[in-house]
């Protein structure tokens, strides 16, 4: 079952220029995650509406007829209110705290929810929002959401439409009564002008007089103002060097405590691969969800609030899905989970080899079978299944590996007597053909994983 919860700013709505179906909307979202994630058991566990008293009065009986919670957000100077704080830190806490809901969905216009967004995303929550035509073009908005955001236009309310104008209507007979009513205070009005326009004729002389006795004191004053500004320049030339200084002092403070911050992509992905093989040993499902290893990943490496993914320089978890599809690593992924399409051993070979390169060796040290095989191991693992072979063409990629002379040969400084002894053993997984000159590859998994037991046994 998955969880939706859903956080209305009313204030940020109420302004459009037509009345939102609040019922259709929500059926929309459902309907869509529905097909999406291709599980009928979708539910909202958390529906909020943030506004003010105005805005609430608005949509009052849809909220009520929904079970929409309604949170009333008092204004803070003259429109200005906390709604989009508030619903900002409720879906945070909701997803990441409380963990009650696994899809958040905001509705709203406000660029500012694009960066909540976009932090939920990278711990693995899948994250949308219902906006507006012109903003669903909006890059910002566009990657701050996993997947294209709601056209809020779609959930006109057309039948309020009917109930405007019979209130627009009453509103232009107010209107009229109002006109009659200014009329006749004008008119009293009129009476006070004539002797206003007398005393601001005096005013306007009194002012003249002040003005010429201000010119002359701000001459003199504008001597004195030069000569503290020359003093004035050759202090903030000396205070400039300090700053200059300290400014410099505190961007390499800044460049040390960035390197220290950021974690070796070889690290994150020996704990990727140490927990994924861990999922492995502990569930019968091999769908392993996105939020899952992500959290488990930032336990591990790095310390609360911050994301593994970022500090390894991954924007989300979809970019290491992609890479390890790159590296011949299978998997299939959705919105919320993803599926590595490998048995564990073959899961662990390749990220050995194409990843965390586990087997690669120091070539100027001394030859031996061990790091003969691993020799070996990784030139099959560039060869592909079901192709003819030959030995000469793979002993000559061996001896360029360990940087031989011409005329010399790397398998004299081991046990084996040559290549074929080798390909012998890996049995099934790899035939000899024309003669024993040739060798075909049909499992390079199992051919792998074959030449790894060889080295542990050597």
């Amino acid at each position: 079952m998955k969880k939706i919860g859903i956080y209305i700013d009313l204030e940020n709505i109420r302004y459009l220029d037509f009345h939102v179906n609040l019922k259709s909307m929500l059926k929309s979202i459902l309907d869509y995650y529905k097909e999406q994630l291709k599980d009928e058991y979708v539910i909202f566990s958390i529906k909020k509406a943030y506004g003010d008293s105005k805005s609430i009065k608005k949509y009052a009986k849809h909220l009520r007829d929904l079970h929409i919670d309604i949170i009333h957000s008092v204004p803070f100077k003259k429109a200005k209110n906390m709604a989009d704080m508030k619903s900002s830190l409720d879906a945070f806490e909701d997803f990441i705290i409380y963990k009650k809901i696994d899809i958040i969905v905001f509705v709203t216009k406000d660029v500012d929810y694009s960066i909540v967004m976009d932090k939920l995303m990278r711990h693995g929550c899948i994250v949308s929002m219902v906006t507006t035509s012109d903003n669903f073009e909006k890059n910002i908005f566009q990657n701050a959401c996993c997947h294209d955001p709601f056209k809020i236009e779609k959930y006109r309310d057309n039948a309020i439409k009917e109930n405007n104008k019979e209130n627009n209507l009453e509103n232009k007979i107010d209107n009229k009564n109002k006109n009659k009513k200014m009329a006749n205070e004008n008119s009293k009005n009129e009476v006070s002008r004539g002797n206003i326009i007398d005393n601001n004729k005096k005013n306007n002389e009194s002012k003249k007089r002040k003005k010429n006795n201000e010119n002359k004191s701000e001459k003199n004053k504008h001597k004195q103002n030069k000569e503290i500004e020359n003093n004035n320049e050759i202090n903030s030339l000396k205070e400039e060097n300090k700053i200059e200084s300290i400014e410099q002092n505190n961007y390499n403070n800044d460049n040390n405590d960035n390197k220290e911050n950021k974690i070796e992509e070889k690290d994150f992905w020996q704990c990727f691969s140490d927990e994924i093989k861990d999922f492995y040993d502990k569930n019968a499902n091999l769908e392993i969800s996105k939020s899952y290893i992500c959290n488990k990943i930032n336990d591990k490496l790095c310390q609360k609030g911050e994301s593994a993914l970022k500090l390894a320089g991954y924007q989300n978890i979809n970019e290491v899905i992609d890479f390890l599809n790159k590296n011949e690593i299978k998997t299939t992924s959705n919105n919320s989970s993803f599926t590595i399409e490998e048995t564990i051993k073959s899961f662990e070979n390749k990220m050995n080899v194409n990843i965390l390169n586990k087997n690669e060796i120091n070539y100027t040290e001394e030859i031996n079978d061990k790091n003969f095989i691993y020799v070996l191991k990784k030139v099959l693992s560039e060869d592909k299944e079901n192709k003819a072979i030959t030995l000469s063409s793979v002993m000559k990629k061996i001896n360029k590996e360990f940087n031989m002379a011409s005329g010399q040969s790397a398998i004299k400084h081991t046990k084996f007597k040559n290549i074929k002894e080798i390909i012998l053993k890996l049995g099934k997984s790899a035939e000899l053909t024309e003669q024993g000159r040739k060798f075909i590859i049909k499992d390079k998994d199992k051919v792998l994983e074959t030449l790894e037991d060889i080295t542990k046994e050597l």
